[in-house]
């Protein structure tokens, strides 16, 4: 599963803008951030199907914004992630990802008062095998 975040973070990362990527646990280390950020927390982890080493993973990315216009330009960023995320794989040497979706979401911008930011979230469901 760490394994699983750690790929999703270097994914995400290739988004030039995006200033930092931690865990929703870590959303302290954000504060300051330039321009972009996410955070990622992952709903629960089960067994798909009762499918021996198989797995599907709910993962929620909340995507912060502090630039001018803050609550359009967090709505670009999900849309930015939608589009590299939607079926990528993030295969890597202890899991197989056979399923990455975006799930439908109602976007809706909200400040963040703890950043000082806007903020929203899109849900993404993997689903994966261990290796």
């Amino acid at each position: 599963m760490i394994k699983l975040l750690e790929t999703l973070e270097n994914k995400i990362a290739t988004i030039s803008v995006i200033d930092g990527i931690r865990p929703i646990s870590k959303i302290e280390e954000l504060k300051g951030f330039d321009r972009y950020a996410v955070t990622h927390e992952i709903v629960n982890d089960a067994v798909y199907k009762d499918r021996k080493n198989r797995y599907t993973t709910p993962i929620f990315l909340n995507t912060y914004s502090n630039v001018d216009n803050g609550e359009i330009a967090v709505l670009w960023l999900n849309k930015q992630i939608k589009e590299l995320l939607d079926e990528v794989d993030l295969t890597n040497s202890d899991i197989q990802t056979y399923y990455v979706k975006i799930q439908t979401s109602t976007p809706q911008p909200e400040k963040n008062r703890l950043l000082d930011c806007w903020q929203s979230v899109v849900m993404v469901e993997v689903r994966w095998k261990e290796l």
